[in-house]
């Protein structure tokens, strides 16, 4: 076991191996990063050597220190059969050295204490320990060299466990070249290679992801608290053990107050809210992001979008799948949504977004896309100019609001209606609708996509082939070719369905009890879509017959309502 260090070395664990009454130096990093002196002796130019053991691991789970402890007892061994003075100690535990842009402290003091002449040489238990760069065996190289144009001073030594190796030949500069650039390059493409199949395996087995916390899930304040308590402390053990508990929360268990907006949310933009109301009130009200920041709408839809709050596991940013090509889900989790709330709402945003439909919130005028020109018949928009202000007396922009007909090369251009007045008319007409109807009449249907059991029995067969394949029932050729049959059916099936869920999942107008209800969301911007929801639950349309000859500018008789009914 790691003996501790004192009260006052700040309770930094020491590997086995370690001579008792060790000068201890943290170098940051919580004592993943420290030297130690062991004897206090100097180098001094001509005299005896004196060593600096160096030890290293990219990966250190537990963090018990094992991996540097047995490294450091090779050195002192080492160091011991060639006569060289172990002077001091340098660790680096949990770092990688194969990146040129992390920074290993204790390798740097290493470096300082060669060019400063406290140590002449160093001793490591294999040479990819030192580095995996040739960058780093450059500057050994030009610091030996260095020191061998100083007057009595016989340059760097460097041995590992197997070699002591000559520095001022050139066959040494090659052979250190070899080891660390291929071998050690070779060692760490197959060590990412290993991490990526071991990542695959954990996506595939639903084991969590690791990074930062999701929104809507939150560790319990206890935790939180004992993971303060053992910073406090500064015990690298402690510290571990608190952080593996909060790493568990933060990934299976639900905070009440940000699921509950997440819920409430999504019920809320599908049935018309702005995305940027929502993102306002979650701002006012103090409910930040994870990383404490302000929202933003598109940050707000990519949240309520996430596959990750019905439970999916996300793998490379797509959604993992197992072996017969199925969704996986985080063993254990909570979810949030199910999976066909998520499905809804994915499916809502992206389709509300094409280039035929206003995005949820931008909507200007309440019937753009109901309104049909009585003449061609064509699609009437909205449309904004300068007019009569009475309050000023006189004309200022943005004061007029019409409905015209479009005029392309398929409409007449013919048609024109004051959209003040028209949708105030259209209003009233569907709120007393609304008056003469009974919950029954208006209480909507729930669609379901009609080929839900083509898919199903797509994947079973998928899944059949697979089991015979590695029941040895198929040949492997035939095997994998079914398999790549059903696999190709069941995206194709996929997809229809996703686009089935884009065309036929619109904003939910909620139902309502009066026209008063419907009344009272004339005028309030916010509301305009949830308005226009509830419209669309009576009305596939507006017709604007021809106005009359003689009569007052607006004639309400022109609007020519088509009810759902009809």
């Amino acid at each position: 076991m790691a003996n501790p260090r004192s009260a006052a070395d700040q309770h930094v664990h020491l590997p086995d191996g370690v001579p008792s009454g060790a000068e201890v130096h943290s170098l940051g990093r919580g004592g993943l990063s420290y030297w130690l002196v062991v004897n206090p002796q100097t180098y001094v130019p001509g005299g005896p050597v004196v060593a600096g053991g160096y030890a290293r691991i990219s990966r250190d789970e537990d963090k018990t220190l094992r991996g540097v402890g047995k490294q450091l007892e090779d050195d002192l061994e080492r160091a011991g059969a060639l006569g060289w003075t172990v002077a001091r100690l340098y660790i680096d535990d949990d770092l990688t050295a194969a990146k040129y842009d992390v920074v290993r402290p204790a390798f740097e003091q290493l470096m300082a204490d060669l060019a400063a002449n406290v140590i002449n040489a160093v001793v490591v238990w294999r040479s990819d320990r030192f580095t995996r760069l040739d960058y780093d065996l450059t500057r050994l190289f030009r610091e030996h060299a260095f020191k061998k144009k100083q007057a009595r001073h016989s340059g760097i030594l460097f041995a590992s466990k197997s070699a002591l190796y000559d520095l001022d030949d050139p066959a040494t500069h090659q052979r250190l070249t070899v080891e660390v650039s291929i071998i050690g390059t070779g060692e760490v493409h197959a060590m990412r290679e290993r991490q990526t199949r071991e990542h695959a395996r954990k996506a595939a087995a639903g084991s969590p992801a690791g990074g930062r916390r999701g929104f809507g899930y939150q560790a319990t304040p206890e935790a939180l608290t004992e993971l303060e308590a053992a910073k406090a402390s500064g015990d690298r053990l402690r510290i571990d053990a608190a952080n593996k508990r909060v790493w568990y929360e933060l990934r299976y268990r639900q905070d009440p107050r940000e699921a509950k907006a997440l819920r409430d949310a999504r019920d809320r933009v599908l049935t018309g809210t702005k995305i940027s109301t929502i993102a306002n009130e979650w701002n006012t009200t103090g409910l930040l992001t994870p990383l404490g920041r302000l929202w933003r709408p598109n940050m707000v839809k990519a949240t309520l979008t996430s596959p990750r709050l019905a439970g999916y596991r996300i793998y490379r940013g797509e959604i993992a799948l197992d072996r017969d090509g199925k969704p996986v889900f985080v063993a254990g989790q909570d979810p949030i949504f199910t999976v066909a709330e998520h499905e809804e709402i994915a499916a809502y945003l992206k389709s509300a977004s094409g280039p035929n439909r206003p995005a949820p919130g931008q909507r200007r005028f309440l019937l753009t896309g109901l309104m049909r020109c009585g003449v061609c018949k064509g699609p009437m928009y909205g449309n904004v100019s300068a007019g009569y202000n009475k309050a000023t007396k006189q004309h200022e922009k943005g004061q007029r609001r019409m409905y015209l007909c479009s005029g392309t090369a398929t409409s007449c251009g013919k048609s024109a209606i004051n959209a003040d007045k028209a949708e105030a008319h259209i209003i009233e007409l569907v709120a007393r609708h609304i008056d003469q109807l009974t919950p029954e009449t208006v209480t909507p249907g729930a669609p379901e996509w009609d080929r839900q059991a083509d898919l199903d029995h797509a994947e079973t067969q998928r899944a059949k082939w697979g089991d015979a394949i590695d029941a040895g029932e198929v040949p492997e050729t035939y095997g994998f070719a079914k398999v790549t049959e059903w696999d190709t059916k069941v995206r194709e099936l996929k997809r229809e369905r996703q686009a089935w869920q884009r065309t036929t999942i619109t904003t939910k107008g909620r139902i309502l009890d009066s026209g008063k209800e419907l009344r009272a969301m004339t005028g309030k911007p916010d509301l305009i879509d949830q308005q226009r929801a509830v419209i669309e639950r009576y009305l596939t349309g507006v017709l604007v017959r021809k106005i009359k000859p003689q009569g007052p500018r607006f004639q309400p008789d022109r609007l020519l309502p088509i009810w759902l009914e009809q």
